[in-house]
């Protein structure tokens, strides 16, 4: 067609964008397709990477203006397995991702740590879910990132240790809860 080449008609143009994004959004619910990522750079090549009304969305135009950036997954992976970054959105800092950083770490202190806590939680099921997979990019939630075929493996391992100290600090915190319950009785009847 026309607009394929570049041809004179800017209505045919700002059509096949329309269709091309539609389409393209169609389909990214379930999962992305390549065609859909081929569709969306052609539409914005031809509106010079401009946003017009009706046209390319902000999302549409980052996601076709390049590949994510390239991070180390055992590292994203090793992040994960302390809570205490989560709080501190260094995840998100990590991954590049320094706006949603940022709102996250305001979540996290304007609630006193619990909306950074559940903001993590979800980070964590999505990062740990991730690495069980094997995939070799993230982008979901916001994240966006791709990994190194060497380094999946061993994130694999990573995330099935995350998921098991979730049990183990589980059971240590009831642990310690016991013991300092038992000293504090035993303070008591050596008092008394």
């Amino acid at each position: 067609s026309s607009s394929l080449s570049g041809g004179s008609s800017s209505s045919s143009s700002s059509n096949f964008t329309r269709r091309s994004l539609w389409h393209a959004k169609s389909h990214t619910a379930d999962r992305p397709r390549s065609d859909d990522f081929d569709y969306t750079m052609r539409a914005v090549s031809q509106l010079g990477g401009k946003q017009r009304s009706g046209g390319v969305s902000a999302l549409a135009y980052r996601e076709g203006s390049g590949s994510p950036p390239e991070r180390n997954k055992v590292v994203l992976v090793a992040i994960e397995m302390f809570p205490l970054c989560w709080l501190f959105a260094i995840d998100r800092f990590y991954l590049g991702n320094i706006g949603l950083a940022i709102a996250k770490l305001a979540v996290s202190v304007g609630t006193l740590f619990v909306g950074g806590l559940i903001w993590g939680i979800v980070d964590f099921i999505i990062i740990v879910s991730n690495a069980l997979r094997r995939e070799e990019t993230l982008q979901i939630a916001g994240m966006s990132a791709k990994f190194s075929a060497s380094h999946l493996h061993m994130a694999y391992i990573l995330a099935i240790v995350d998921i098991l100290m979730i049990p183990a600090a589980i059971g240590l915190s009831r642990f310690i809860w016991l013991w300092r319950k038992w000293r504090r009785a035993e303070l008591l009847r050596e008092a008394a």
